[in-house]
């Protein structure tokens, strides 16, 4: 899960590929879940999947500021 995660908040990595990332994300969340007696409680698991989320926020907030897609809405409605 490491890699994924680092491969995530690498700023050099394109966001386009992001999605590349959800399938090996979710396998290894169901694996922790299946073989972790520790992270096998739904308080535990939402924490890590908050983390996940975060990361993906961040990462959307580099490819796209909030500025751009205000500009964009507002040039769709002209």
């Amino acid at each position: 899960m490491k890699e994924n995660f680092e491969y995530l908040e690498d700023p050099g990595r394109d966001f386009m590929t992001t999605h590349d990332l959800f399938i090996p994300i979710m396998q290894t969340i169901l694996m922790i879940w299946n073989h972790s007696k520790y992270y096998k409680s739904p308080p535990r698991l939402v924490v890590l999947i908050r983390e996940i989320c975060n990361a993906i926020i961040s990462k959307a907030r580099e490819f796209a500021s909030g500025e751009t897609i205000f500009s964009l809405i507002k040039s769709d409605e002209s």
